[in-house]
């Protein structure tokens, strides 16, 4: 995560990427989406959740803690899987690209 970071959204400057980025925990990835979420163990968004590129670029979190992105997962998945802008998924049989409703394209489309 932390070479991704530093080689596409703080490429002009590596030395800016800021200095908890680099402890804090990449636990999933979207497919299709170059985005991790993190969890950083410390410093000003220390327990928050976080997308990796968009939201250390903008130093703002998603949610405000674990708790509430694990609850949103649960009741509002769309929420997680369109939180990295634009990705779609195959359906089972590979016939079909899906968009997640809350991404602004809720469509299924052939592939």
């Amino acid at each position: 995560m932390v070479d991704w970071l530093t080689s596409v959204d703080f490429q002009d400057d590596p030395d800016e990427l800021p200095a908890w980025v680099r402890s804090a925990i990449a636990f999933g990835k979207i497919p299709g989406d170059a985005s991790y979420w993190m969890l950083p163990p410390e410093g000003p968004w220390a327990g928050h959740v976080l997308l990796s590129n968009n939201d250390v670029s903008a130093q703002t979190s998603r949610y405000s803690s674990f708790d509430q992105f694990v609850a949103t997962l649960g009741v509002a998945p769309q929420a997680i899987l369109g939180g990295g802008g634009h990705v779609s998924y195959p359906s089972g049989d590979g016939q079909f690209q899906l968009n997640p409703v809350g991404n602004g394209h809720a469509s299924v489309g052939l592939v």
